[in-house]
């Protein structure tokens, strides 16, 4: 027990006297001569630029052979790890708003949320020019655009000047940052800076409905309007998709940023529906009509649930399957369900 011990006591004092010999003391030396060393470099580029580009040059022709696999390490193992680790599709069910008093409403508190998780929690990707690795993917910019544009129908059917002036924000497209590339490197309006912007009138139109100074109308009719919205945008989406399945090739790489925008959309929606609930329970929401609700956002959870291993827009009557005919499909149940809700709270309000 005793030699176990000594023997423990020696390769723990091994390993201090090990990592203490890095002591950064002696690398500073050396760190200091390769930084004026590469300065001067530099500075030949403005005082003798034959002699810089031939000692560039040189340096390219001995070390190209590193150079070259520090190239495709970077490219092509980096550049794409780096970009699937900051992948996030979150269809988080319970994801919500904080929890606000009537007469604010908790739809708006949940889209404001919403706004703030995907635009600066997990980072917009929609936008990002090619330097960031994060711009090779796809299918989360398009979940994202597919969530910003619910909250843009969200809010324009609301009617009120704030959230209109947000619902235009948020249809904007989602692609521009900082410099317009197309346009000689022109300063832009980024996407982002518009959606936040858009989340500040929403927060503002919330504020001034818990302090009185607007009035939330939780009428049978706003809410018919605000369904009918939702409606009518899923009907859209059908046609796209129908567009899109009419193309019916095995090798379409536009099939899965539809698929994703749909997903993404109908995710929002499924979140304000719910939240929808509690906003009208005071004047409209009845059991009947409660039950409905249920039902209908559960058609929108078997939407946005819905993920194959990856996207095949396939002939529908091909072997290789159309997997936007079936979301399509699920689709077309969210509005038949939205459908019959609506008669459900016409029928039950005569």
């Amino acid at each position: 027990m005793k030699k176990n011990k000594n023997k423990k006591i020696f390769l723990f004092q091994n390993l201090k006297r090990f990592f203490s010999s890095f002591s950064l003391t002696k690398f500073k030396p050396l760190f200091q001569k390769w930084l004026i060393n590469f300065i001067r470099y530099l500075s030949l580029a403005y005082k003798k630029p034959s002699a810089f580009l031939k000692l560039t040059l040189s340096f390219i022709f001995m070390w190209w052979k590193r150079l070259l696999i520090v190239f495709i390490i970077l490219v092509f193992v980096l550049y794409p790890f780096i970009a699937l680790r900051s992948e996030k599709i979150d269809v988080n069910p319970y994801f919500s708003g904080e929890k606000v008093m009537a007469p604010a409403s908790q739809a708006v508190e949940t889209a404001k949320a919403l706004i703030t998780r995907e635009v600066s929690e997990y980072g917009w990707k929609a936008n990002l020019p090619y330097l960031f690795p994060s711009a090779m993917l796809d299918n989360m910019p398009s979940f994202q655009q597919g969530i910003i544009h619910a909250l843009s129908v969200f809010s324009s059917s609301l009617n009120t000047p704030q959230t209109q002036k947000a619902a235009y924000l948020l249809s904007l497209p989602g692609n521009v940052w900082y410099v317009n590339f197309s346009s000689y490197l022109k300063p832009s309006v980024p996407s982002t800076r518009s959606y936040r912007k858009a989340r500040s009138y929403l927060k503002a139109y919330n504020l001034d409905l818990s302090r009185g100074k607007e009035q939330w109308n939780d009428t049978q009719e706003r809410l018919l309007l605000i369904l009918s919205h939702v409606a009518t945008d899923m009907i859209k989406s059908i046609d796209m998709a129908e567009t899109q399945i009419e193309n019916d090739s095995f090798l379409d790489f536009k099939a899965d940023n539809l698929f994703y925008f749909i997903k993404g959309q109908g995710y929002a929606y499924a979140l304000l529906l719910r939240d929808l609930q509690t906003d009208f329970e005071n004047q409209v929401i009845t059991p009947d009509i409660k039950g409905k609700f249920e039902d209908t956002i559960y058609t929108f959870m078997q939407l946005y649930n819905y993920q194959p291993l990856w996207i095949i827009n396939g002939a529908p009557d091909g072997f290789f399957p159309s997997h936007l005919m079936v979301q399509a499909f699920y689709t077309t149940t969210t509005v038949l369900a939205l459908r019959d809700l609506m008669q459900e709270i016409k029928e039950t309000n005569k």
